[in-house]
């Protein structure tokens, strides 16, 4: 598996950091899903036309997998 490019990366990063700092209703949202004891080891997102799927991997404390999936419209990025 290639390795993901960095600069794909860091646009990454930046998009989530402008969903946590511009859309807090969906933070809380989220935040209202993850069961403290999860752990969030990864971010992947699917870009349609009208919007965006974000899955966030997590695993709880037994080891176990666990995802939460959240949909922002292309507009609000």
């Amino acid at each position: 598996m290639p390795k993901p490019d960095i600069e794909d990366v860091a646009a990454d990063l930046e998009l989530v950091k402008h969903i946590i700092e511009g859309l807090d209703h969906r933070v809380q949202q989220l935040e209202a899903r993850l069961p403290l004891s999860h752990v969030a080891f990864g971010l992947t997102k699917e870009v349609g036309e009208d919007e965006t799927v974000f899955h966030v991997h997590m695993v709880d404390h037994y080891g176990r997998p666990a995802q939460v999936t959240f949909t922002l419209q292309n507009e609000d990025l």
